[in-house]
């Protein structure tokens, strides 16, 4: 993991990995881009109202919060993230 600044100021933050496909068949050849928003169906509704499709539907990762994968209405692959440290998977 790679992060700039300090605690109380804003930062980047990003990991270093090999590529990978989002989904079958949607690799990613460029940067790597998850942004963070407060609200997870807002911000699912926005990408679809925008002309953009949902490419992994949400899913929530424990501890760190519920995300999806989209292109948006120019092809651009991205991620959305809601964090929320008290996330967790109902069994």
């Amino acid at each position: 993991m790679i992060e700039t600044g300090a605690a109380d100021t804003p930062a980047i933050y990003g990991a270093l990995q090999q590529r990978r496909e989002i989904v079958d068949g949607e690799r990613l050849n460029g940067f790597e881009c998850t942004i963070a928003v407060p609200d997870i169906e807002a911000a699912e509704r926005a990408v679809i109202a925008a002309g953009g499709t949902i490419l992994m539907p949400r899913a929530t990762i424990p501890t760190v919060g519920h995300m999806f994968w989209f292109r948006d209405s120019e092809g651009t692959i991205a991620g959305a993230l809601q964090p929320d440290p008290n996330a967790s998977v109902e069994r």
